[in-house]
């Protein structure tokens, strides 16, 4: 398995090299992502990632709510929310 990007990596090294350089472009941490996203959709948090979003770095903090669950994306810049989805659990990619 490899990723089509040209280095010639296993997809996990790959992976690791991509997580590595959107942590390097974030400017916020995860846990003011966190903080962000619960002041906006309160819940219990179930996961906080660093995300390449259209060529934005985003966090995406995945909420527990008691109707469901609920995608947050933070600006990894300036800790802006910028967009809650609902969760439908069509995501299943047993994480």
């Amino acid at each position: 398995q490899y990723l089509d990007e040209g280095l010639g990596l296993p997809q996990d090294q790959a992976e690791a090299a991509e997580s590595s350089r959107l942590q390097s472009l974030a400017t916020i941490t995860p846990e003011k992502a966190k903080s962000a996203a619960l002041a906006q959709v309160p819940g219990t948090v179930k996961k906080v990632e660093l995300e390449n979003e259209d060529g934005n770095v985003v966090y995406g903090v995945e909420i527990r709510t008691a109707d469901g669950e609920r995608d947050v994306k933070v600006d990894a810049g300036n800790g802006s929310v910028l967009h809650v989805e609902k969760d439908d659990g069509e995501d299943d990619d047993n994480d």
